[in-house]
């Protein structure tokens, strides 16, 4: 598997997040009550790209375009708008480092395609 340094641990504050383009596409690392979960940053519903870094209710990743609310620990919608939830990134820390793995293939090409970024 392939795996890419996102930040450092101790970067991450509760309840709060960091959001990069890795492999080409928007990543989110989240600090939840349950440790670290990371996700596509894209809202399946209408592909807006997630960049809000604070959990609301110290739960909930908003998404800014609809106001969506999935839940921090699982990536599952409440069911306002979509039933998708948002596609887990699997991450590791090593050493004080948080690395996220290479999504699959067709979750790239998808989030690739939604976000318009080419490749």
């Amino acid at each position: 598997m392939e795996w890419a340094r996102f930040s450092k641990e101790a970067a991450f504050i509760t309840r709060q997040a960091m959001v990069k383009y890795i492999y080409g596409v928007p990543i989110a690392v989240y600090r939840t009550v349950e440790g670290l979960k990371a996700y596509i940053a894209i809202c399946p519903h209408k592909y807006h790209v997630i960049c809000v870094r604070e959990l609301v209710n110290g739960r909930y990743i908003m998404c800014q375009g609809h106001g969506e609310l999935f839940k921090s620990t699982t990536g599952e919608p409440e069911g306002k708008f979509t039933r998708e939830s948002l596609r887990p990134v699997e991450l590791k820390v090593e050493n004080g480092t948080v690395y996220v793995a290479r999504p699959s293939d067709d979750v790239l090409k998808w989030a690739k395609r939604i976000s318009g970024v080419d490749g």
